[in-house]
């Protein structure tokens, strides 16, 4: 298992984010005139804080998220993933037994702040685009299926 960084040390993925994604569109559209940043300088509101107030400070923000996402696959999950496999998952009495190592992962991923990827700022998630998600969930995807599932739970009540 790759034990590196899955973003920056992912060719394609940079090249991608360096060269193929446009995001101005993006970024112009999901940050809508860069309303967080202004709520945050109105109100101080800590939920806005890390809203970025122009292009090159989103693209900044969504480079940081993703890279921490990246060092956090390569470096926290890959390492348990074949442990994780060979204990699996298991039912009994009508409940889900899942792996101990598992369940730490999924709370060192809360505690690094990166659950929340699909949840608006105002509801304290990360408020990434889903052009920054798709890269992150093919990272994640990529060094364990079920520990992504897990760690990406919450991200359903955007849906709500």
């Amino acid at each position: 298992m790759i034990e590196g960084n899955y973003f920056s040390d992912n060719d394609d993925l940079m090249l991608h984010f360096d060269h193929i994604i446009r995001w101005n569109e993006v970024v112009e559209a999901y940050e809508a005139d860069f309303f967080d940043a202004r709520r945050y300088q109105e109100t101080g509101d800590e939920r806005f804080a890390m809203a970025p107030s122009s292009k090159e400070e989103a693209l900044d923000y969504y480079r940081s998220v993703l890279d921490s996402a990246g060092e956090f696959a390569g470096r926290k999950i890959a390492p348990h993933v074949q442990q994780l496999d060979q204990e699996g998952v298991r039912f009994e009495n009508g409940k889900v037994h899942f792996p101990s190592r598992m369940l730490e992962l999924v709370e060192e991923a809360r505690q690094a702040g990166l659950q929340p990827t699909g949840l608006a700022r105002e509801y304290g998630g990360l408020g990434l685009p889903w052009t920054a998600r798709a890269f992150f969930t093919e990272m994640m995807y990529r060094v364990d299926a079920s520990v992504t599932i897990a760690i990406g739970c919450i991200n359903l009540a955007e849906i709500i």
